[in-house]
């Protein structure tokens, strides 16, 4: 009983036939891939664009140096906006530099200091549009769905 306490994910088994069927999956547990999707799912839900998250899934990866962050206020509960400024390298070793505003959780703040290096997804077409992978945690999930309640 002790896993199954409010906010707590649990890895469940849904029929394909009728979706109202729904069952524990005893055995089951909650992929990084699966809370990856479910954090996807709930951005959207929030507001991030269809083209950023089209950016995610399509764009180009590379690694980016935060050179500078700034905070500009609260985005939301658990939520800040930066300012990042990043010294971004190619997989062909060329680097670029972008300036560009992001929401993020305030538990992913430790991973996005200035002199970090960071994964980023961007766009050939419009490099500032970017996206920075951090790893999703549960709790970053659970943050998630609990501010949309």
């Amino acid at each position: 009983m002790a896993q199954f306490q409010p906010g707590t994910i649990i890895p469940l088994i849904i029929s394909e036939k009728d979706k109202m069927k729904v069952g524990l999956d005893l055995k089951g547990q909650v992929s990084q891939m699966d809370l990856q999707a479910l954090m996807n799912e709930q951005m959207v839900k929030q507001g991030v664009s269809p083209e950023l998250m089209e950016i995610a899934k399509t764009g180009e990866q590379a690694y980016a140096k935060i050179m500078d962050v700034t905070p500009m206020g609260e985005a939301g509960p658990n939520k800040i906006k930066l300012q990042f400024t990043l010294t971004i390298t190619k997989s062909n070793g060329e680097t670029f530099n972008v300036t560009t505003q992001k929401d993020v959780f305030s538990s992913q703040l430790s991973k996005l200091q200035q002199g970090s290096i960071v994964e980023v997804i961007y766009s050939p077409q419009d490099p500032s549009k970017l996206v920075i992978k951090t790893q999703v945690s549960e709790s970053d999930v659970q943050q998630a769905f609990g501010s949309s309640r």
